[in-house]
């Protein structure tokens, strides 16, 4: 394992929190009642040293979003940090905050 600026996690959809995210999670409630579309799906998240997360994607189940965790870490140690947040449009100041 390389040392990694940030780390890929799985989290409950309905503990992130952006505005973004509560936002569809208000109109999946009110569109969908409520039902399994409304913020409880797995979503894959990148936390850096700062603790700051930000979203990449939503998953249909656990283990789907544990396999693509475990691929999205496999490539941040092969391709590196730059090149991986150019394909999953992370921001390099999101990675390294202190570089200006």
């Amino acid at each position: 394992m390389a040392d990694r600026p940030f780390t890929v996690e799985v989290v409950r959809g309905s503990s992130l929190p952006s505005l973004r995210h509560r936002f569809r999670v208000l109109v999946r409630y009110v569109a969908f009642r409520g039902g399994v579309l409304a913020g409880r799906r797995p979503w894959l998240v990148v936390r850096n040293a700062q603790g700051e997360v930000q979203a990449l994607w939503e998953e249909a189940d656990w283990d789907d979003a544990n396999a693509k965790r475990d691929r999205l870490l496999r490539e941040l140690d092969e391709i590196g940090t730059e090149a991986w947040c150019d394909r999953y449009n992370v921001p390099a100041t999101f990675a390294d905050p202190d570089d200006p």
